[in-house]
């Protein structure tokens, strides 16, 4: 979404679009998430996962001057630090702290996995910019279109690949 005033129209057609093209494709996606609800998934390949769903940000260059070099060790630590407490996060409500996680098609399955991230992109994590409202605001737009929807969108082809299906985006273009 564009910041050009009409966000919320634009996500009003969004949300219509996404909702039409489930309702024309609910038995593969009744298929798809009965699949990822009956695949276990070990911790080990969890881990694996969750490192897809929330990678490490390049290496940062060598060269320049050494201010600058430090400038970007640091600011790459600290994404580095950032992106493994995401990932620790995500493994902790996978792992039994998330909301339902001891239910059968979510505990150590490819579903459980998927519900994990998004626990932790759409409800518990925060923002320290700006007023409550704003916020609220740029957290939805997040979950929705950003970085947040991105691992969301992440996490579920990976749990599809767990699965051993395809994509949506591939399986629901055929449609």
């Amino acid at each position: 979404v564009l910041h050009r005033g009409d966000a919320l129209q634009e996500i009003a057609q969004w949300l219509s679009f996404s909702y039409a093209k489930a309702q024309a494709n609910v038995e593969l996606l009744k298929q798809n998430f009965k699949r990822l609800a009956e695949t276990p998934v070990d911790d080990p390949r969890a881990k694996s996962g969750f490192g897809i769903v929330y990678p490490l940000p390049p290496a940062p260059k060598k060269e320049g001057p050494a201010e600058i070099v430090a400038l970007r060790v640091k600011k790459y630590e600290e994404i580095a630090a950032r992106t493994t407490r995401l990932r620790c996060a995500a493994f902790d409500l996978f792992n039994g702290a998330g909301t339902g996680m001891a239910h059968r098609a979510a505990n150590h399955t490819a579903w459980g996995f998927v519900q994990a991230v998004t626990e932790l992109e759409d409800y518990r994590r925060g923002s320290p910019i700006g007023s409550k409202a704003f916020r609220v605001a740029r957290e939805c737009e997040s979950a929705l279109f950003g970085s947040r929807a991105q691992a969301k969108e992440r996490a579920i082809a990976e749990a599809l690949a767990m699965a051993g299906l395809k994509p949506y985006s591939a399986a629901l273009a055929r449609n």
